[in-house]
């Protein structure tokens, strides 16, 4: 509004020149297409000026290629005659076609026809757009944050959607990577502000994934020791890059300087990360050889014996260095509510009123234009920069109430289709560990806490040799006490020997 207003003002006087105001997005159909094509034909019949912003361009340019593949893929599919139709409905159930038949329709049928001149005639329009502005003379303000590519992020993903490769691990790892950083954060709050999650002591419970191998009870612990150390050490230089400028706290723990984070920050999450890796299955690899394997250029740059290394092994450890090196730094310097953030309740209510709410926006942090402005049809393009920012958008601002039933729904759906005792199926556990984590109990609980300290007991006494109490009473023996142990008063037999 101020370019245009400005330009206005300077082209109203002694060289007068009409002002247009382009503007293009994700939902532009066909017929707003072919009017921006006849204005900015004129435009460039009378030299005029036509003013536009950095996320309407591409957009623009986006939708072309989008218009282009979808063209492409349906010259792919020619049929002749009845029996050319139904081998093209069948080859659209393929990899490639089964978008091809949810967006136009079975190969053949009118439908499918219309729908295909229908993107003719809009890829036709939007070529002869871009021929406009090719032929046009450019000013663009601030180039350098325009045409940054990873802070220039407004646009989309493009063709079918396949599951991501390598789940769960592919958000088990930055979620871990990230837990700790949070961590830091609560702990820097009041007493009074901070998360349950945290008074509860569980900071790090079921972050090592329901598919992590089993440790034994010296490995954990020892694990356990690792991860305090390092979360003191990350501490530290937290604190240090905040009073250094490197880093800030308000409105939440942001990066500032990615030059101090591969020097300083980048070194301590490495050895963070790394606990997550042995708890997952990285045994084959010295700690050594995986922090240079992280720090590095991945499996193939860094490690000659690359070999012995198992796919699942190789693939944790080219992650993990992608996201130490390229996507944890660019995901810091984002600000919640200012370039990312969860669409509201009555955000998502409008946009699904005007058919403008996909599954992605619905679940998925979007991006944003400004202070709590989000952005109208625009994603995040990364799958691992939108797993990123979508983790720290629920950290921040928490479930919304439709999460929330969608979620109870999803563990009741989980819980039916185990087998075994209701309280002692994996979803169940996990419910446990979210009401205990929050400082509360789940009914019914109690019970099977003492059948298992009993069970456990048992089990220790038969090693032992040994009949505990009740199951002496029961065999009609009952051992003497001695005064002071009904009390509760612990003496020796017989007193030391001197020394």
């Amino acid at each position: 509004e101020m370019s245009r207003a400005v330009v206005r003002a300077a082209f109203a006087t002694v060289t007068r020149k009409a002002v247009y105001t382009f503007e293009y997005d994700r939902l532009t159909d066909l017929q707003a297409t072919q009017r921006l094509r006849a204005k900015l034909s004129k435009a460039a019949a009378t030299r005029a000026v036509v003013v536009c912003s950095p996320i309407s361009v591409k957009a623009f340019v986006l939708k072309l290629v989008e218009s282009l593949h979808q063209l492409s893929q349906s010259y792919a599919e020619k049929p002749k005659g009845v029996a050319g139709a139904i081998d093209a409905a069948g080859s659209a159930l393929t990899k490639f076609g089964k978008g091809l038949l949810h967006r136009f329709g079975v190969p053949g049928s009118d439908a499918y026809v219309d729908r295909i001149k229908a993107l003719r005639r809009e890829t036709e329009a939007c070529v002869a757009v871009y021929r406009v502005l090719q032929g046009s003379a450019l000013l663009v303000d601030e180039v350098d944050l325009v045409l940054h590519p990873l802070k220039s992020e407004l646009n989309w993903p493009l063709g079918d959607k396949h599951a991501l490769d390598f789940a769960p691990t592919r958000w088990e790892l930055p979620w871990w990577m990230l837990h700790a950083l949070l961590l830091l954060q609560e702990e820097a709050k009041p007493e009074s502000q901070r998360a349950s999650w945290l008074a509860s002591g569980r900071s790090s419970a079921g972050l090592s994934g329901r598919n992590s191998a089993p440790a034994s009870k010296s490995v954990s612990s020892t694990s356990a020791e690792a991860e305090r150390e390092c979360l003191l050490r990350l501490k530290s230089a937290c604190e240090q890059g905040i009073a250094g400028n490197y880093m800030q706290r308000v409105p939440h723990l942001a990066l500032l300087s990615e030059e101090w984070y591969h020097a300083t920050l980048k070194p301590l999450m490495g050895s963070w990360l790394l606990i997550w890796l042995r708890r997952t299955g990285l045994h084959d690899i010295s700690d050594d050889a995986a922090i240079r394997c992280l720090a590095g250029g991945g499996v193939e740059g860094s490690m000659a014996n690359s070999a012995t290394l198992s796919d699942k092994q190789a693939k944790m450890l080219n992650l993990g260095h992608d996201w130490l090196t390229y996507l944890l730094p660019h995901v810091l310097r984002k600000i919640s509510r200012v370039h990312f953030g969860l669409l509201s309740v009555p955000e998502m209510i409008a946009m699904q009123r005007d058919g403008a709410l996909p599954r992605s926006r619905r679940y998925m942090a979007v991006p944003f234009v400004g202070k709590d402005t989000p952005t109208a049809s625009s994603e995040f393009a990364h799958p691992d920069v939108a797993i990123g920012i979508s983790i720290l958008a629920y950290r921040y601002e928490g479930l919304r109430k439709p999460d929330f039933g969608a979620l109870i729904q999803n563990l009741r759906h989980m819980l039916e289709a185990e087998i075994g005792p209701e309280l002692k199926r994996p979803t169940s556990l996990l419910w446990m560990e979210w009401i205990e984590a929050a400082g509360r109990r789940v009914r019914g609980t109690k019970t099977l806490q003492r059948r298992e300290a009993a069970k456990s007991g048992a089990a220790a006494e038969e090693l032992s040799g040994t009949e505990s109490p009740s199951r002496q009473r029961a065999s009609g023996y009952e051992p003497e006490t001695p005064r002071s142990a009904a009390v509760g008063i612990i003496r020796d037999p017989m007193p030391p020997p001197p020394p």
